[in-house]
């Protein structure tokens, strides 16, 4: 597994928030995909953080792979969530080789708190 992260100072929510999703996407590589290799990065983009999961499994076939009401889908739904939670975006690729879990949430102003690149 390769973790790449910005040296960043964030709220403790917006941090606890990412790491469920980041959390999430790593048990279900490893869980349901048979990824050999996975990849967690957290970045600056402009204004935004950037979040990016991918892995080298199998991926899924879904119509809609965030509808929460589908069976086995709670942790997909949830992801969802805690980006909605953090005024941000959840976008999911998937294919016969890979997936890639993309969140993209407005930095925190520095109101709320200190960012710092590193």
């Amino acid at each position: 597994m390769l973790v790449a992260i910005d040296r960043l100072e964030l709220p403790a929510e917006t941090a606890g928030l990412l790491f469920g999703i980041a959390q999430e996407a790593v048990v279900n590589a490893g869980r349901h995909s048979g990824a050999e290799s996975v990849s967690v990065s957290l970045r600056t983009v402009g204004s935004a953080l950037e979040l990016r999961v991918t892995d080298d499994g199998r991926g899924f076939v879904e119509a809609d792979p965030l509808a929460a009401s589908e069976p086995g889908h709670l942790g997909l739904a949830m992801m969802r969530e805690r980006a909605e939670l953090l005024d941000g975006t959840l976008d999911i690729e998937t294919s016969e080789r890979g997936t890639r879990v993309l969140v993209l949430v407005p930095l925190p102003t520095s109101s709320s708190s200190a960012i710092l690149n590193g």
